[in-house]
């Protein structure tokens, strides 16, 4: 998106791409250390979220383990069960 600035009767054009507060930055001397520094923080955010979106997929996938565990438990009795009725009628 493109938007029209107006200084001294000269139209501008700025694009609008980078948040605020780095346009504002890059207008002041030594903006892009702070530049660097919001960048870091945005970093240590991000790495952040991404911890606790994976601590999350890991409990799920832990669930989800236990519930597997649970059905293969009752496959594997299922299972003894059917040979125990072949083995009652393989005797007979």
């Amino acid at each position: 998106m493109i938007m029209n600035v107006t200084c001294r009767g000269t139209l501008l054009r700025s694009s609008i791409n980078l948040p605020m507060s780095k346009r504002l930055l890059r207008s002041y001397p030594g903006g892009t250390q702070t530049l660097n520094g919001f960048e870091k923080f945005n970093q240590r955010e991000q790495a952040k979220e991404n911890y606790f979106i994976r601590k999350h997929e890991k409990e799920q996938m832990e669930e989800q383990v236990k519930h597997y565990k649970e059905q293969i438990k009752h496959l594997n009795n299922k299972i003894d069960e059917i040979e125990k009725e072949h083995a009652k009628k393989s005797q007979k």
